[in-house]
C-alpha cells in the first residue's frame, strides 16, 4: 500500500493557502494601485510592497503586472455576473421592460461600488497590449451572449420583435464602455440612476422593438 505523504503547513497553513492568501493581497494591491494611480505608472515592487510581500513572491503568482491586472480585471467582472445571476433567480417572471434597468442597475452598481472598480473596468483595462485586448475582447463576447439570450428570451415571451440582434447588442455594448469611461473620469460623475435612465431609453426606444 502507497501512503500519501502529509501536506506540509507553516504557521498551521498548508501551501496551498498560503499562496491563496498572497495572490489575494495582490489582487487587492493591484485594485488599489491600478484603480488610483494607474496602471503605467504601478510597477512591481510597488505592487509587491502594498501587498506585503516581496517582488519574488509576487513572480511566484503572477508572470507579470498584466497578468495581475486581468486578475483584478476578471475579478469585476465575475463579481457583477454574480450579481446577474442572482437577480435573475430572484425575479425569473419579470417582464423585459422592467428588468432591463433592474439589470443595469445590478451591474453598474457592481462594476462602481468602489471607484477603483470602475476604473479597472472602463479605462485601465484599454490600450495596455495585445494581449490584454484580447482578453478584453473575450469578455465582451460573453457579455455579448448573455444580452443577446435576454433578449432572445423577451421575443421568446412576445415582448418584443424577434430579429438579429448582433448588432444590436454590439452597439449597447460599445455605448455602455463609452458612457462608463466617461462617467468614471469626469467630475462631478451623475448618479447611476441617471446612467440607468438613460441607457434604458437608448435600448426601449433605439435597440429594439416593443410589442
Amino acid at each position: 500500500m502507497t501512503e500519501t505523504a502529509p501536506k506540509r503547513t507553516y504557521g498551521g497553513r498548508s501551501v496551498e493557502q498560503r499562496r491563496a492568501d498572497r495572490r489575494r493581497r495582490l489582487i487587492d494591491a493591484g485594485l488599489e494601485l491600478f484603480g488610483t494611480v494607474g496602471f503605467a505608472a504601478t510597477s512591481v515592487a510597488r505592487l509587491a510592497n502594498v501587498a506585503g510581500l516581496s517582488t519574488r513572491q509576487f513572480y511566484e503568482e503572477f508572470t507579470d503586472r498584466e497578468a495581475l491586472l486581468l486578475a483584478v480585471y476578471d475579478t469585476v467582472q465575475t463579481d457583477a455576473a454574480d450579481a446577474l445571476q442572482a437577480t435573475l433567480r430572484d425575479h425569473p417572471d419579470e417582464g423585459y421592460v422592467s428588468r432591463l434597468p433592474r439589470l443595469l442597475r445590478v451591474y453598474l452598481g457592481s462594476t462602481t461600488s468602489d471607484l477603483r472598480r470602475a476604473r479597472v473596468a472602463y479605462v485601465e483595462i484599454i490600450g495596455v497590449s495585445r494581449a490584454v485586448e484580447q482578453h478584453r475582447i473575450g469578455t465582451r463576447r460573453q457579455w455579448s451572449d448573455f444580452i443577446l439570450d435576454t433578449l432572445t428570451e423577451a421575443a421568446d415571451r412576445g415582448e418584443i420583435e424577434r430579429r438579429e440582434f448582433s448588432l444590436s447588442t454590439a452597439a449597447f455594448i460599445g455605448a455602455v464602455n463609452g458612457m462608463m469611461q466617461d462617467w468614471t473620469v469626469i467630475e462631478p460623475r451623475p448618479p447611476i440612476d441617471a446612467v440607468v435612465e438613460e441607457m434604458t431609453r437608448m435600448v426601449l426606444h433605439g435597440l429594439v422593438d416593443l410589442r
